[in-house]
């Protein structure tokens, strides 16, 4: 059986916003989907947050070349074991532009972060509606991921 997601975070990996924020958007989502399931997450570490089976291509954001999965697969390894994803700064093999992991053209939006909101099986739309309010409510911009598993 296959799951969807939507994953809210902010764009800055190291952020974490305040308990009374974290308390009030979870309040907010929990109004307006009272039968969903939503975790507020935060880990100790910067972790990878995936699109799942949604993630088809991955582009160079300063000249949109597709980049391959193992060149893409090798720079994750070494961002993970030499900094814990601390820093995400990679030099493109197509252009030598440095640039960062998290802002890469992913096609679907994937993205690094400690702290995550999750909803399970949203509605369409759902991140749209709501991205305006709860941006300035958490205090930073946010991504949306949604994910396929």
């Amino acid at each position: 059986m296959s799951e969807n997601f939507l994953r809210l975070i902010p764009i800055d990996p190291q952020y974490i916003p305040s308990p009374v924020a974290q308390y009030q958007v979870k309040s907010l989502l929990a109004s307006f989907l009272p039968e969903k399931e939503i975790q507020v997450k935060i880990s100790e570490e910067i972790e990878f947050i995936d699109a799942g089976n949604n993630l088809e291509l991955i582009q160079c954001p300063a000249c949109e070349v597709t980049v391959s999965c193992g060149w893409w697969s090798a720079m994750m390894d070494h961002a993970y074991t030499s900094s814990h994803f601390h820093n995400l700064n990679v030099t493109m093999p197509c252009c030598a532009t440095v640039a960062s992991l998290n802002n890469l053209r992913y096609m679907w939006p994937v993205g690094f972060a400690r702290f995550v909101i999750e909803i399970r099986a949203p509605e369409r739309g759902l991140a749209e509606h709501l991205q305006p309010i709860i941006q300035p409510m958490l205090g930073c911009p946010i991504r949306k991921i949604h994910a396929h598993y």
